[in-house]
C-alpha cells in the first residue's frame, strides 16, 4: 500500500513539513475537494496536493483546519508536464469532462498513447518528477500541435488522503536574477 512518506521522499527538495490530510469532500464535477489538516496548520496557496498515483492539485484557500483544492481536472487548472524521459514537454489543462488537455505537443513529437507524463517543475508550483497523467488519445490536428488527452494517474475518485507538499519551493541558484 503506498504511504504519503514514501512520495514525499521521492521530491529531493521537498522540507520534512509535508502534512498528511484526510479527504472530507470531493465534488469531482467541480474539480474541487476539500481536506482537514492533521494538526493546526495554515498552508499557503498554491502547495501542491498528491494522492496515489501522483498530482491532486493545488491549495486554493487555507484556514487552520482545513483546505481547498482545486483539483488537476479543473478548467482553469494547468500543470507543466513532461514524459518520463524529458524528451516532450507540455501543458497539462483540466477539462470539463474530468479529464486532461495535453497541449503544445508538437505534431513530430513521437508521443505514444500509454505514455506517462510527469511534472516538470516549469511551473514553479509542482515539484519535478511526480506522475500527473497516462495518455489516452494521440491524435493530429489541423493546428502546429497534436491533439493530445489523458487521464490523471492519482485515484480522485477513491483516495482518502492526500500529502500537501508544504515548504516545497523552485531552488534557484544564487546569481539568478529572477530572486
Amino acid at each position: 500500500m503506498w504511504q504519503p512518506t514514501s512520495l514525499a521522499a521521492a521530491v529531493p527538495s521537498l522540507d520534512a513539513a509535508a502534512v498528511p490530510s484526510r479527504i472530507v469532500y470531493r465534488n469531482l464535477a467541480q474539480g474541487l475537494m476539500i481536506v482537514q489538516l492533521s494538526g493546526n496548520h495554515r498552508l499557503p496557496p498554491d502547495t501542491p496536493a498528491v494522492a496515489n498515483g501522483g498530482v491532486v492539485g493545488r491549495v486554493i484557500k487555507s484556514d487552520r483546519r482545513r483546505c481547498w483544492i482545486e483539483l488537476i481536472t479543473h478548467p482553469v487548472a494547468a500543470v507543466a508536464v513532461q514524459t518520463e524521459d524529458g524528451l516532450i514537454d507540455g501543458l497539462s489543462t483540466g477539462t470539463e469532462v474530468g479529464t486532461l488537455e495535453i497541449q503544445f505537443i508538437s505534431r513530430q513529437a513521437q508521443l505514444l498513447r500509454g505514455s506517462i507524463l510527469i511534472t516538470s517543475g516549469a511551473d514553479g508550483v509542482y515539484p519535478p518528477g511526480l506522475p500527473v497523467g497516462r495518455v489516452t488519445s494521440v491524435r493530429e490536428s489541423a493546428d502546429a500541435f497534436l491533439e493530445v488527452h489523458a487521464e490523471p494517474t492519482a485515484a480522485l475518485a477513491t483516495a482518502r488522503v492526500v500529502l500537501l507538499l508544504r515548504g516545497w519551493a523552485l531552488t534557484r541558484p544564487t546569481g539568478d536574477p529572477a530572486r
